[in-house]
């Protein structure tokens, strides 16, 4: 299994956030789901590490993705700033 990055996108985890929630998962229960410590799912989610591949692929397969689908949303994963920047 692929290591996690020891940096992280706040970006990325503020969209995991909000799936795992309108998922009905609970931080703890999300975290049994996808096979890491609850921890590791807190640091995903405030920006402060990346998920692995692996973890990844889980990710997306508990969240009722493919992983397409999750590679889209992530890639598409912005804050309103950067969205009105990036819009002109």
């Amino acid at each position: 299994m692929a290591a996690d990055n020891d940096r992280g996108n706040p970006h990325f985890g503020d969209m995991l956030r909000l799936l795992r929630r309108r998922c009905g998962y609970k931080q703890a229960a999300f975290a049994e789901a996808i096979g890491v410590n609850p921890s590791a799912v807190s640091l995903y989610e405030n920006g402060r590490r990346c998920p692995g591949a692996g973890t990844l692929g889980r990710i997306a397969r508990t969240l009722g993705l493919t992983a397409e689908e999750f590679a889209e949303l992530s890639w598409h994963a912005v804050t309103p700033r950067e969205k009105a920047r990036r819009d002109g």
